[in-house]
């Protein structure tokens, strides 16, 4: 499977206010220059380079066009708040600039499965990455740094990039602890012309039966194990005998051959 972890910055909207403050309001007819995405990250899971692209001279057409490519070649996007905030804007940014985006990516969001799966004391990203023992985010980035960066400053938009890049380094480290205990939302054998009783997360066929559970309506389950990844999964009992036996007629076919 091809997943893509990935993130991205955004730069401050411009505008006119009379004074700084908390629970002001600042009517959108202020703003003299939208959002834009400074930069994106990326990398391919299990892969080692860590990609980067950035805006030219605050334009990010020509960056976005460059990573719609990239976005529609993956089988799954993972982000860590990716659904609300990077996969938004990079469509808003795309639907400015009449570039085409897919109206749907399936994605993995690391801050939803977290939060859906585990009692943490916080779920932003740089306190999974620390409980888990495997980095932590640059967090010498202060509003100086956007500041920078909106001045035109090359050294400030290097240090955002490397920001940007560290960030999709640790968020693999996150992802790869934090998918075994959560549901995959593509069955990866499947997707990869396995079988269903093959594990749904990491795709290996090296997998056994843990014990047989049984639901209130009545219907027998099978509990399974991956032996690869350790990740445990339930299919009825049904569709795993039937999946069973499909790789064996699959095997005794091959052999023939």
């Amino acid at each position: 499977m091809k997943r893509l972890l990935f993130d991205i910055e955004t730069s401050p909207c411009v505008g006119y206010f009379w004074r700084p403050g908390r629970n002001l309001n600042i009517p959108y007819d202020n703003i003299i220059k939208d959002n834009a995405i400074i930069c994106i990250a990326y990398k391919w899971h299990g892969k080692d380079e860590v990609y980067s692209m950035t805006w030219e001279d605050g334009d990010d057409y020509e960056m976005l066009l460059k990573f719609i490519t990239v976005v529609n070649s993956v089988d799954e996007a993972i982000g860590h708040n990716c659904d609300r905030f990077d996969l938004k804007w990079l469509r808003a940014r795309c639907m400015y600039h009449r570039i085409p985006f897919p109206a749907h990516i399936q994605s993995f969001d690391t801050l939803k499965a977290s939060r859906g799966q585990l009692a943490l004391n916080s779920h932003r990203l740089d306190y999974i990455a620390k409980y888990l023992g495997v980095g932590k985010k640059n967090n010498d980035s202060g509003f100086d740094l956007w500041r920078g960066v909106m001045d035109g400053d090359s050294k400030s938009l290097k240090e955002m990039v490397k920001y940007c890049k560290n960030d999709v380094i640790i968020l693999e480290k996150v992802y790869d602890e934090l998918y075994k205990y959560s549901k995959p939302k593509i069955h990866a054998a499947v997707h990869v012309g396995g079988f269903k009783h093959h594990c749904p997360s990491c795709g290996s066929p090296d997998t056994k039966r843990n014990r047989k559970k049984t639901t209130a309506a009545g219907v027998p389950k099978v509990q399974m194990i991956c032996n690869e990844c350790n990740h445990y999964y339930t299919l009825a009992e049904s569709v795993y005998w039937k999946s069973v036996t499909a790789e064996a007629e699959s095997k005794a076919l091959s052999h023939i051959e």
